[in-house]
């Protein structure tokens, strides 16, 4: 038996060391899809939300912008009119957050089960963040094409399914994997 709570799944790619995206910069596009979702009828420029957000314009205003920026790029918001800009209201994604269960499959990829929306909402295998097959999580949905399926991205994982895990240990020279005998867990744990 692996305890998780001990290694803290410090990699789970199989021993692959893989550089996650800036923190900083998702946390602070997270939080201006939080804030437009909230009025999604209604836009705002930057100077808006980065006073909304609490942001000194002269020290992370820029950030602010170029953060808008990299979020009309994706498509997740748009410019209704020269600087102001508001949620994307195309294709059914409303930008929003939802909270459910992970139901992952054996190709590493996973559904987030609602009880607060009808469909199952799709989830990458990058964009899932550590989160295992039946831990609880706040997902924000991803503005889609109509006539797609709705997709989502793993925000804060609320409550684990498991600490411990039940499988085979191969020992490396240096570490080890842990090879668990579930068939939802698409990766091997690894063991420092």
């Amino acid at each position: 038996m692996y305890n998780r709570q001990s290694s803290d799944l410090k990699s789970m790619t199989q021993g692959k060391n893989k550089k996650k995206k800036g923190g900083a910069t998702d946390r602070l596009e997270n939080e201006i899809l939080d804030l437009l979702g909230k009025n999604p009828k209604f836009g705002m420029n930057y100077k808006q939300i980065a006073r909304s957000l609490g942001v000194d314009k002269n020290s992370r205003g820029m950030q602010v912008r170029n953060a808008l920026t990299r979020l009309k790029g994706k498509g997740q918001v748009s410019e209704s009119r020269r600087g102001s800009f508001r949620i994307n209201p195309g294709g059914g994604g409303t930008g929003g957050t939802i909270t459910g269960t992970i139901d992952m499959t054996r190709q590493g990829y996973a559904f987030l089960v609602s009880e607060e929306r009808g469909d199952d909402i799709f989830l990458s295998a990058r964009s899932l963040r550590t989160a295992l097959h039946g831990d609880k999580v706040k997902v924000r949905l991803l503005v889609t094409r109509k006539g797609t399926r709705p997709e989502g991205e793993v925000v804060e994982i609320l409550e684990r399914a498991r600490d411990s895990f039940v499988g085979t240990i191969e020992v490396m020279p240096a570490f080890a994997f842990l090879v668990p005998d579930t068939k939802n867990m698409p990766f091997d744990l690894f063991v420092p």
